[in-house]
């Protein structure tokens, strides 16, 4: 232990006589990512290496990835221009409970102090529930629809889950300022890993497995606003998430609150 607290120390001052060696207005020196930039205090004259003196500018290009978890709502609408059901699917009207979870790894390839690409990996998982007392199956003629329960049921859902590619392009308002808000957008394609049925009637719960006529792919638009790692975001896409003919032709849109670790 003393050895690693010796240790510790030398590696302290060597940083700090680093530091230092920047006197003149305009010199810099290396911290790990960062540049630190000198400035001269206006009031004395002296050079002073506090947090009102010394600004940081990180370098551009690749940076480490980040991890972000996303909460929020999956809803089913006709299109972007109406947000409500179509006439023959308002049997699919939800519970306010019809959560959204997302995990997304992004990388940061930044550009400028200002404008950076963030491609990454992410997982993608939407539990659609039902109001009414039915639950989806497919029919006779291969098309999904409704199946009614005469018993009052405690729970019907539709769980869906996805692996996504986002790629996204982020614009933050200073360059130096951590603090400083942004906004993001671009693209999401992806595919199905699983989905579900799930019903509880009085104690009994039963999953049904299946793949619902769901498309295999989907893919749609996202876009954000935030500041350090808490943002808003919402995500449109533009494509029923049934296969055309053998499902009711709805889009999914969902919006939520997302926390950067």
């Amino acid at each position: 232990m003393k050895k690693f607290i010796i240790s510790i120390s030398a590696l302290a001052l060597a940083f700090g006589a680093h530091v230092a060696a920047a006197q003149e207005p305009g010199d810099t020196t290396e911290v790990f990512r960062e540049e630190i930039i000198i400035e001269e205090d206006s009031s004395d004259g002296e050079w002073e290496e506090s947090y009102r003196e010394v600004r940081t500018r990180g370098r551009n290009g690749w940076r480490s990835g980040d991890l972000s978890i996303g909460l929020g709502y999956s809803g089913l609408v006709e299109n972007l221009g109406n947000l409500s059901l179509p006439d023959d699917a308002k049997y699919l009207s939800q519970e306010s409970g019809s959560d959204n979870v997302n995990f997304d790894f992004l990388l940061q390839y930044r550009f400028n102090g200002w404008f950076s690409f963030m491609p990454g990996l992410g997982m993608e998982v939407n539990n659609f529930r039902w109001d009414n007392n039915m639950y989806l199956a497919k029919g006779d003629n291969g098309v999904i629809g409704p199946v009614y329960v005469e018993d009052n049921l405690r729970k019907s859902k539709m769980v869906t889950g996805y692996l996504n590619v986002p790629m996204l392009f982020k614009i933050k308002f200073s360059q130096y300022n951590r603090k400083a808000p942004y906004i993001y957008g671009g693209v999401i394609g992806g595919g199905r890993i699983f989905c579900y049925d799930k019903i509880k009637e009085g104690g009994n719960k039963d999953r049904m497995r299946g793949n619902l006529n769901l498309r295999n792919f989907h893919w749609g638009y996202t876009v954000g606003i935030g500041i350090r790692g808490l943002s808003i975001y919402a995500r449109y896409y533009p494509q029923s998430i049934f296969r055309p003919g053998e499902g009711p032709q709805v889009e999914q849109v969902n919006i939520g609150v997302s926390l950067g670790l």
